[in-house]
């Protein structure tokens, strides 16, 4: 199950609350998904932010 983060915890909390527990074919299901997860590549994020900005055609707020 996926919540979304920028909800309502309370409301979040209720629908986890009410979804139950994961049946053992969805949790086989999920614990396969899971197994194709990759750790993300190494990036310089300053690059990154240096080359949005120029993108957007904006100047960086220090």
């Amino acid at each position: 199950m996926i919540l979304h983060c920028n909800g309502d915890l309370d409301e979040m909390a209720q629908v986890a609350g009410e979804a139950g527990m994961f049946t053992h074919a969805a949790q086989s299901r999920a614990d396969a998904a899971l197994k194709w997860r990759k750790s993300p590549d190494s990036v310089d994020v300053l690059a990154l932010e240096d080359e949005f900005v120029h993108l957007i055609g904006g100047r960086k707020d220090d």
